[in-house]
């Protein structure tokens, strides 16, 4: 594990946000709840002692059947620190045991207690603070079931109703959180299945711009229209962006694609960066990759239109129509870093402009170009030198640096082989005209 925030995805993913352990905990109290009710309260007490023994194996089982990992790493340490609590879980059992001796309902009260405890580890052992929440509310639910007097069988109801009820909420939110991941995936393999079964494929991203030999006979001509020696055809827009900058909204082009199975045309959508990395206190992101910045991609996005509120002015980023890699714009959610509100006042983008391979398409196999332009919408800087073509990005959150992983087109073909060199360059987002070369 290279850091805390490893270990902790490695957890989630491995165990579903625990939430499968949390919902046979809560049914393993249900049972408690009637082992109580058909036979006593000490039987009821040893149904949740030897229970909660088969709670890790039988998660695990279910996590496994239902094609989840049920694991994490071996060098993963939170794993050790799950362990131990457990442990000191087990340990605490004899004391709740001791007030059964006295009244069974504090045996229930108690366990809730004891377990709320250990809840509040899973928010640093998962990166999630939803399980501060729970185990303040199996605490005082606790605290308060013993200040009213409530019997053994409130008191275990009421812990078994609130860990499936927690359980199945984390479990939602991992499945989403998955779904919002794979989106890109299960969009490529529909299209596939789509596109096999009718013989036909979704066009690759990307327009011709000149008339060249690749073009003349090309599918965008025969059922696009598209004259070759122009990038002219049809776009049409697809959402309004908030910025942090209140004057300021964006709006996204794409460019019309024909459906060559019925003849229907389409537009591609916006889709987004987002971290669900839990980042510590005072490191509060929304979900955006970048605190600040939101990070959006799409199919043949071909320009962005600026639109200042305060002046009435429509700029388009390009005079003419690219193939956007990337957009990343000034978040409108109030994020903060390091306890800070971060605000950015320019934006990004990472684009395909130039026919540089003059194949006669301006396409993915081009050199990737990044641009800084300020808030009004002008370019003011290439981030990147003009014979390299950027492929990634990291995020250093201690310096609030972009690190820009770019190949450099060092036989000047226009376009990157695999065996040519890569270089990373660095831009300061607290002042992002500021830039550098690392590696």
């Amino acid at each position: 594990m290279q850091n805390l925030q490893d270990a902790q995805q490695d957890m989630r993913e491995g165990y579903a946000y625990g939430s499968i352990g949390v919902i046979v905990s809560g049914l393993v109290w249900l049972l408690s709840c009637l082992a109580m009710y058909y036979y006593s309260s000490q039987q009821a007490i040893w149904t949740l002692i030897i229970g909660g023994m088969f709670i890790y194996p039988l998660g695990t089982l279910i996590e496994k059947l239902m094609g989840l990992k049920g694991s994490h790493n071996k060098d993963n340490p939170l794993g050790k620190l799950a362990m131990e609590g457990t442990i000191w879980m087990i340990m605490c059992i004899p004391l709740a045991y001791g007030l059964s001796l006295i009244k069974t309902e504090w045996f229930f009260q108690g366990m809730m207690m004891i377990i709320a405890g250990r809840y509040l580890t899973f928010a640093s052992i998962y990166g999630l603070r939803l399980y501060w929440g729970l185990g303040a509310l199996l605490g005082l639910s606790a605290y308060g079931l013993f200040r009213m007097g409530a019997g053994d069988f409130t008191s275990a109801l009421t812990c078994g109703i609130i860990e499936i009820i927690f359980g199945m909420g984390m479990y939602g939110l991992f499945r989403y959180d998955k779904m919002k991941s794979t989106n890109i995936i299960l969009t490529a393999i529909l299209f596939t299945i789509f596109t096999s079964c009718s013989n036909n494929r979704l066009e690759e991203k990307g327009f011709p711009v000149n008339n060249s030999p690749d073009t003349e006979d090309s599918d965008d001509e025969k059922v696009e229209g598209i004259s070759n020696d122009s990038v002219k055809f049809d776009t049409r827009p697809s959402n309004v962006l908030l910025t942090g900058i209140t004057n300021v909204r964006l709006t996204t082009i794409y460019k019309v694609n024909l459906n060559k199975k019925d003849g229907t045309t389409f537009i591609g959508s916006n889709n987004y960066l987002y971290s669900d990395t839990e980042m510590g206190q005072g490191n509060n992101w929304n979900g955006n990759f970048i605190p600040g910045l939101e990070g959006l991609y799409g199919y043949n996005l071909v320009n962005i239109s600026h639109y200042d509120i305060q002046n009435n002015k429509k700029k388009d980023f390009f005079d003419k129509p690219v193939l956007i890699k990337t957009l990343y714009f000034p978040a409108s959610s109030k994020d903060t870093l390091n306890n800070k509100i971060v605000k950015r006042n320019y934006f990004l983008v990472s684009v395909y402009n130039e026919d540089t391979n003059t194949d006669g398409f301006i396409n993915q196999k081009d050199l990737r170009r990044f641009y800084l332009f300020d808030s009004n919408g002008e370019r003011q800087k290439q981030l990147v030198p003009e014979n390299y073509s950027v492929f990634k990005s990291e995020y250093d959150p201690d310096n609030d640096f972009m690190f820009v992983f770019a190949r450099l087109d060092r036989n000047e073909n226009g376009q990157i082989d695999g065996n040519e060199p890569i270089n990373i360059f660095w831009v300061d987002l607290k002042s992002p005209t500021k830039t550098g070369q690392q590696y």
